[in-house]
Formats: C-alpha cells, sequence, structure tokens
C-alpha cells in the first residue's frame, strides 16, 4: 500500500513490532514505524489495487502467447482423456 493509499481509505494504522528482523529496514525505507495491515481493506478495493498492479506490470506479450500455448496444451490433454490414455 502508499501512503496515499492509506489517506485515501483512513486506514488504521500500529506501531510496528521492535523485535521483528525487519523493523529497522522498513523504518529506514518508510520514514515510519506505523505498520497497515491490508485486510484492513474491503475487498473489493484490495482487489482492484492488485489487478491494477499486475496489469500494469504485464507483459501482455509474453501472457498472450503463453495463454496460447496453455489452450493448446489443454486440447491434448483432452484427446488422450477421451482416448483413455
Amino acid at each position: 500500500l502508499t501512503k496515499e493509499q492509506i489517506e485515501k481509505y483512513s486506514l488504521p494504522s500500529d506501531p510496528g513490532k521492535e523485535k521483528d528482523p525487519n523493523y529497522k529496514k522498513f523504518v529506514k525505507l518508510t520514514g515510519s514505524d506505523q505498520v497497515v495491515e491490508l485486510d484492513s481493506l474491503p475487498p473489493e478495493i484490495l482487489r482492484e489495487i492488485i489487478g491494477n498492479c499486475i496489469i500494469a506490470n504485464l507483459d501482455l506479450k509474453v501472457f498472450g502467447t503463453s495463454a496460447k500455448k496453455e489452450k493448446a496444451e489443454r486440447k491434448e490433454l483432452k484427446k488422450f482423456i477421451e482416448k483413455g490414455i
């Protein structure tokens, strides 16, 4: 989650656990010791955020090629199943 999303959805935060091995790295990276849990977001908003991130980082050409290959493989497997092999 970004700081903007945390503010936009008024998500509750808590102090991070200082004993956590990642605590110092987190504070250095974010400039804050406050943590927010993803499950404090409504599921539909979380799905939208994750979906947008996937689309923004997905190589559609590679995805399309993989989808075509998967479809062809399913077709071949179906033939084997129908033949009882």
